[in-house]
C-alpha cells in the first residue's frame, strides 16, 4: 500500500514554485544593481552557522512513489556578503511500505548528502533571499517485507534548488527551501529526488 499526502504534494509544489520564482526574477535585478558585488566584503553576521530542518522529500523511481520525512543539518561558511559554501546531511526517520507485484516491500532514505555553493542577498530588511547548486547523494534501502531481502543503493546527481530565510535575531534565522536533489536514469526508469523543508539557521 503506497502511503500518499495530498495536502503535503500541494506544499510541496507551491513552495516549490513560490522559492523558485522569487529567485529567478530577483537575481536579474540583483545583478543590475551597483551594490551586488559576488566577491563583497562578509556581512555584519557572523561567518559560520549551523542548519537544523525537517525535510519532506519526496521519491519516485520504477518502483516507488512517495514521500519520506527526514531531519536535517548542515553547516555552512559565509564566504563573502553574497556567497557562501554549505554541507548537509539528513536521514529518513520512517519506512514507507508500498505493495510491488503483490508483495509488501518497505523503503527508507539512510542517507541524503549534499554539498552547495550558496548566492543570497536580502530584498528587504532581514528577508534574505537564496539560490543553490552543488551536488547530492542519496543512499536507498528497501526490503521485501515477505521474504527479508534487502537491497540498498546509492546515486549522486547535480542539485540545485532556492529559498528565503527571515533574521528574527542576529544569530537566528527562519529558513524555508526547495531542493532538486537528484534526477538520474537507471535500468528500467528514472529516480527522482526533491523536497521541501524549513528550520532554524543558527549563526556562531
Amino acid at each position: 500500500m503506497t502511503v500518499a499526502f495530498p495536502a503535503l504534494n500541494s506544499f510541496r509544489a507551491s513552495t516549490a514554485q513560490a522559492a523558485m520564482a522569487a529567485a529567478l526574477c530577483l537575481l536579474p535585478v540583483a545583478a543590475q544593481a551597483q551594490w551586488f558585488d559576488p566577491l563583497a566584503e562578509p556581512s555584519q553576521r557572523k561567518e559560520k552557522y549551523l542548519d537544523l530542518a525537517v525535510q519532506s522529500v519526496s521519491l519516485n523511481d520504477r518502483v516507488f512513489d512517495d514521500n519520506f520525512y527526514m531531519a536535517r543539518i548542515g553547516y555552512g561558511v559565509r564566504l563573502s556578503k553574497y556567497l557562501g559554501l554549505e554541507m548537509q546531511a539528513a536521514t529518513g526517520v520512517q519506512e514507507v511500505d508500498s505493495s510491488v507485484n503483490g508483495q509488501s516491500v518497505a523503503a527508507n532514505i539512510d542517507g541524503l548528502y549534499s554539498v552547495f555553493l550558496k548566492a543570497g542577498f536580502e530584498v528587504l530588511k532581514n528577508l534574505e533571499v537564496f539560490g543553490r547548486v552543488g551536488y547530492s547523494f542519496v543512499d536507498l534501502e528497501t526490503k521485501n517485507n515477505v521474504t527479508g531481502a534487502k537491497r540498498a543503493f546509492t546515486e549522486g546527481d547535480f542539485s540545485y534548488g532556492a529559498g528565503v530565510a527571515y533574521a528574527i535575531r542576529d544569530d537566528i534565522e527562519v529558513v524555508a527551501d526547495y531542493t532538486r536533489f537528484v534526477d538520474v536514469e537507471l535500468q528500467g526508469g528514472n529516480l527522482q529526488a526533491e523536497g521541501v523543508s524549513a528550520g532554524l539557521r543558527l549563526s556562531f
